[in-house]
């Protein structure tokens, strides 16, 4: 059995190591063999390594057969250390090899981990951990070792190359800790951009709203992010050149994104007390928040007292009464629940209606409202979907045009 002082003390990991283990690795692998330190399914997740634990890992043609390649990436960005070396081995896509081994599942090419980059333009989509990639050497059969001009040849033809090798730097921030939320549990804040506890899907939601609301304030504005979390979007309208103010209740998150997203102005308070003059933002986010507060006619009298006239509110909430609820409730005569889902931190949640209405009640101009996420699919569907690339956006998509039956209601609103 692999001790827990032995762990507390490895530096180096050897992947799926087999009978060839590497001298001065841990070996891991899912069949018990001499070579073998601890016996774990590199699909079954997380791993069994603490954060921040590892200095090097080593994996040669693993990758290739595993289920999932972003998930398996990241597990290896959780459990390594700032500026651990990962080295990966795996079939080069112009080979036949790659194509002709039916256990591979992926294969690789020379843009394989440009995706976890932040220059990567869709790297906060897909993924929050991070590398730098060191190095990448191609490698061809035995046979075509003397081969001139290789490279230039694979331009042009295929079975030059028949392998790939990277060296990764394993990339961190200073502050990864997301805070909790104030009653300690997970989750309740994260950072979207790097989401440590969110799905693909929940982190396009949150960011897809965050860009509409930028599209439509512009720049050299006035802006107010209500409810800012951990301030990935009041970093994101700043950087459109905006005079903006990150507010919430949780000191924690306020202090994570001064740290992480510096440029805002950050103020811990209620959204109940807003402490700004009046007519003095000429734009206010605010999503997700006003089920989470006690008093929410009292948080909207304040956004409209602070607000500019003619001021834009970009407001969203969960909507409990979405189309699946409402085609049991008709069907079925199932009565309404009160909330979208268990969670501890919302007060009271809002239908479409009831949102509506309150916004009209307090004055508020209706300019645009769509929805995100129609909830039409099954749980295993969705499970599913949230796997494929690109395709996680799907539900929230499709329910754009349907407010009334997502489960997520968006309002664009003017003073």
């Amino acid at each position: 059995m692999y001790s827990q002082e032995t762990q507390r003390t490895m530096l180096k990991l050897n992947l799926v190591c087999g009978p060839d283990k590497k001298e001065g690795y841990i070996g891991v692998d899912k069949i018990k063999a001499p070579t073998v330190d601890i016996v774990h399914d590199l699909n079954s997740y997380p791993y069994p390594f603490e954060d921040n634990s590892v200095d090097e890992v080593y994996c040669s043609h693993v990758l290739e057969h595993l289920d999932d390649f972003i998930k398996t990436m990241e597990e290896l960005w959780r459990i390594c250390k700032p500026g651990a070396l990962i080295i990966v081995k795996g079939p080069y896509y112009k080979h036949k090899l790659a194509y002709g081994d039916p256990t591979h599942k992926h294969f690789f090419t020379e843009h394989t981990f440009d995706v976890f980059s932040d220059r990567h333009p869709l790297h906060v989509f897909y993924t929050h951990a991070k590398f730098k990639i060191r190095e990448i050497k191609l490698k061809s059969a035995r046979k075509l070792r003397f081969l001139p001009f290789k490279s230039f040849l694979n331009t042009f033809l295929w079975n030059i190359f028949s392998e790939i090798e990277f060296k990764l730097i394993v990339e961190k921030d200073n502050c990864n800790n997301v805070p909790t939320g104030d009653k300690g549990v997970p989750g309740e804040r994260d950072d979207m951009c790097k989401p440590q506890i969110s799905s693909r899907t929940e982190k396009y939601q949150h960011l897809q709203r965050y860009m509409y609301a930028i599209k439509r304030i512009g720049s050299r504005k006035k802006v107010l992010d209500i409810g800012c979390g951990t301030g990935y979007g009041t970093k994101m309208i700043f950087d459109k050149g905006n005079e903006t103010y990150g507010l919430d209740i949780s000191e924690a998150a306020i202090n994570y994104a001064q740290k992480k997203y510096p440029g805002p102005k950050y103020v811990c308070c209620s959204a109940e007390k807003i402490p700004f003059p009046n007519n003095y933002f000429d734009a206010i986010t605010a999503f997700e928040v006003i089920e989470h507060v006690q008093n929410p006619e009292k948080m909207l009298e304040e956004i409209y007292r602070v607000l500019k006239e003619n001021g834009d509110l970009f407001i969203s909430t969960p909507n409990p009464r979405h189309m699946a609820r409402r085609i049991k409730h008709l069907l079925f005569k199932r009565p309404f629940p009160e909330k979208l889902g268990p969670n501890i931190y919302h007060i009271k949640e809002f239908y479409y209606e009831e949102f509506i209405e309150i916004l009209k009640k307090k004055k508020f101009k209706i300019k645009f409202k769509y929805g995100q996420n129609l909830t039409i699919f099954p749980s295993l569907i969705l499970k599913f979907i949230e796997k494929l690339p690109g395709f996680y956006k799907i539900p929230i998509i499709i329910g754009y045009p349907f407010p009334k039956f997502s489960s997520t209601v968006v309002v664009w609103a003017k003073k």
